[in-house]
Order: C-alpha cells, then sequence, then structure tokens
C-alpha cells in the first residue's frame, strides 16, 4: 500500500469523509458501506486506519460503536 488511505462509513462528502479530509489532507479517503467493512480495510491493509463516530450531533451516540 503506497498511498495513505483513511478508510470512513459512508459516500464521498459525508461528514465523515470532510473530517477525514480536513484532519488527513495528504491521505485519500476510502468509502465503506459499513461500519464493518470500515474496519475491514484496515485488517486487510486497504487503509492506513479508520475513523469511526462514536457520538452524533443529532442522533446521540453511534450504538454500533459502543
Amino acid at each position: 500500500m503506497s498511498k495513505k488511505i483513511v478508510s470512513f462509513q459512508g459516500i464521498e462528502g459525508a461528514y465523515s469523509d470532510l473530517v477525514c479530509r480536513k484532519f488527513y489532507k495528504d491521505y485519500n479517503t476510502l468509502p465503506c458501506k459499513s461500519f464493518e467493512k470500515t474496519l475491514d480495510a484496515v485488517r486487510d491493509n486497504r487503509a492506513h486506519f479508520a475513523i469511526i463516530p462514536v457520538e452524533n450531533n443529532i442522533a446521540g451516540r453511534v450504538a454500533d460503536m459502543h
């Protein structure tokens, strides 16, 4: 894996994608369909690390991650 990659759950332009791009400007983002696939991307060496939310300002805690 030569490019720096960070995975996130969602689609390009989603809030998690914007967070990745804001804090990790040198990384490419890898959108994933679920939190499980987001973590799998790291395990399978398709991403260096994942950004996973634990709380949402509108919906509250992200139960899948607790």
